[in-house]
């Protein structure tokens, strides 16, 4: 069974590649700014998160508070 991870990161290009660097091991869900991650975060099971610290909304040391 996948681990379940969420990608938190603003930049389209390196979700990108990173999405397919980890699609075959894992299930992917992806936010592009603090206040998405936060809610994805706290709504869904996840085993992962990859966090950027510069995001628009909610920086990435707001969203780890």
């Amino acid at each position: 069974m996948k681990k379940n991870v969420l990608l938190v990161e603003d930049d389209p290009a390196l979700r990108m590649v990173m999405r397919e660097v980890l699609k075959d091991d894992f299930e992917i869900d992806e936010a592009d700014n603090g206040d998405d991650g936060i809610h994805k975060g706290l709504n869904s099971h996840n085993d992962i998160i990859i966090l950027d610290y510069h995001l628009p909304k909610k920086d990435g040391l707001e969203v780890i508070a």
